[in-house]
């Protein structure tokens, strides 16, 4: 994780922040992702917002913030494909690949009886 200091910015997702592709097919995923800049700092949490309204964990689980851009990215990447991906391996006619996908995601088959 990057060294942060106040000043710095992170990405906090808000859900209602809304920014439509044309013909308003539905909402960008990433533009949920608000930039915020770190106003000041507690032993434990990071402060964003005027007179540190809200308090974001140094360390730990902090859902819903980024730290990064790389966290925005990973988390975009991850809502966008992850369906898309499911439905192409819905559809493989390759058992090798699907044992290898079935691998990969510590899928172990039923037991016979």
């Amino acid at each position: 994780m990057a060294d942060l200091k106040v000043g710095d910015t992170i990405w906090r997702f808000d859900i209602n922040r809304r920014v439509y592709r044309e013909r308003n097919v539905g909402p960008i995923y990433r533009e949920h992702w608000v930039p915020e800049e770190i106003t000041g700092q507690t032993s434990r949490s990071w402060l964003l917002g005027r007179w540190g309204a809200r308090k974001v964990p140094k360390k730990g689980d902090h859902h819903g913030y980024a730290f990064t851009p790389k966290e925005v990215d990973d988390d975009c990447y991850l809502k966008e494909n992850r369906y898309l991906i499911a439905q192409r391996v819905q559809y493989l006619d390759d058992v090798e690949q699907l044992r290898k996908i079935a691998e990969i995601v510590g899928y172990k088959t039923p037991e016979a009886k």
